[in-house]
């Protein structure tokens, strides 16, 4: 059958994907060996092998690594390992997060949220849009989404703790908060682990049953100390490296519905004729 010149376009950039960039990765791969004095050779059955399973399945399913398995620990000791190779470091990083945000979107991630019996958030960048206008003195005009508040009042209706942990002072969210119900807010925030660790104290929640979302750097430590790590759609890259879950929704726009509602649903607690008895916002 004969192609036309946009299929045959196409045809071209995805052998350039299955056949130019793979033997780059070849070349990468036996540099990496010559710097432990290994030859290539090793490699050539498992390479064998690789190209043989998508002969007989289809790519996405013949997929395997760390990344795939969400391997946070092998992946990070991985790149730390390629620290005399910046160039292949970063390149590590990037295809992981690729393979990670691709079938992380294809992914049950029901006996994830199953797991829930907390919630903690950040604000700005999750609560709150990460971009903003500013008031007369500077400081960023923090602001709210009604369905995150609605779903965050319903979650400690039905006996979640829900914490807000967040770098800034702002006076009007702790308001806000509070008229939620939020029972654990902390502001002014310079080492969220401390926080956790308190919450993790008066509520008696293991760390693993803990969700947390967070969308930049400040909230790594943190979010490798929780079970549950997840981000909005626009968190930092490392972020989303880090998180199990990553939302559809960015911050400010209702991410934290998302993962609200996606656990009192795998927990048969998203009752439309119980929440509607609440009152919303």
């Amino acid at each position: 059958t004969l192609l036309n010149s946009e299929k045959r376009l196409f045809l071209h950039i995805a052998a350039v994907f299955a056949c130019n960039f793979v033997n780059y990765f070849y070349t990468a791969a036996s540099e990496i060996l010559k710097y432990k004095n290994l030859p290539f050779d090793v490699l050539r059955p498992l390479i064998l092998e690789t190209a043989f399973k998508v002969q007989q399945m289809d790519p996405e399913s013949a997929q395997t690594g760390p990344a795939v398995r969400f391997d946070r620990n092998i992946v990070e000791k991985h790149k730390e390992s390629l620290k005399d190779f910046p160039e292949l470091q970063e390149l590590y990083g990037m295809v992981s997060r690729q393979i990670f945000l691709y079938h992380s979107g294809k992914r049950d991630h029901a006996d994830l949220f199953k797991r829930v019996k907390a919630f903690i958030f950040d604000v700005d960048g999750v609560l709150s849009k990460a971009a903003t206008s500013h008031d007369k003195i500077g400081n960023p005009v923090r602001t709210a989404n009604v369905k995150d508040g609605y779903a965050i009042r319903n979650a400690i209706s039905l006996g979640y703790p829900v914490a807000v942990i967040t770098g800034g002072c702002q006076r009007r969210v702790k308001l806000r908060c509070k008229r939620l119900g939020v029972k654990y807010y902390y502001d002014c925030v310079n080492d969220k682990v401390k926080c956790l660790s308190h919450f993790i104290s008066k509520t008696g929640i293991d760390a693993s049953d803990i969700l947390f979302m967070g969308d930049d750097l400040v909230d790594y430590k943190i979010m490798n100390k929780v079970g549950i790590p997840v981000a909005p759609a626009d968190a930092a890259p490392e972020i989303k490296e880090t998180a199990k879950y990553i939302s559809h929704l960015k911050g400010g726009e209702g991410c934290a519905r998302d993962v609200i509602e996606k656990a009192l649903r795998s927990q048969g607690k998203w009752i439309i004729s119980n929440l509607l008895s609440r009152s919303s916002l």
